[in-house]
């Protein structure tokens, strides 16, 4: 779950006014926030109480990981994210025939695939790392 902004709820949640909503981007706490009894709070905290109101964290599940993304927008994102040449280098040095086809010819690129997880392995990435290359590798377009 990640804070996408903040919503001004009633003590049974009933969602009065909402700010951000966006994935990946969270605005700063509303100022000022308009009760539905016309009140005016400036600068408002979260959590506390305003005239049966209260400013909350709005959350939100992240993007799913996509399973499968294009070979070639797995390179772009190690390419942008300087991992490139030490991918390319432990590939080719590996010896593994298979690991190189795939690299060099292959059209997809499996999130649970043997290939991913030696080159995740090589390059110190997290599952979540991993997974943020699979999100970033779906959203590029050509």
């Amino acid at each position: 779950m990640e804070q996408v902004g903040y919503k001004l709820v009633t003590d049974t949640d009933e969602i009065i006014q909402t700010w951000g909503g966006a994935w990946g981007q969270c605005p700063a706490v509303p100022n000022p926030i308009i009760c539905p009894n016309g009140d005016v709070v400036y600068s408002p905290e979260v959590d506390v109480v305003y005239n049966g109101v209260k400013l909350v964290p709005w959350m939100m599940d992240g993007p799913p990981v996509p399973q499968q993304v294009p070979m070639w927008a797995v390179r772009t994102v190690l390419q942008n994210d300087n991992l490139f040449d030490q991918a390319q280098k432990f590939i080719i040095d590996s010896g593994d025939v298979a690991l190189r086809n795939v690299w060099e010819y292959g059209n997809f690129a499996d999130r649970n695939s043997r290939a991913i997880n030696v080159i995740a392995i090589e390059l110190s990435l997290t599952d979540a790392q991993v997974d943020q290359m699979f999100i970033d590798a779906n959203s590029l377009e050509v």
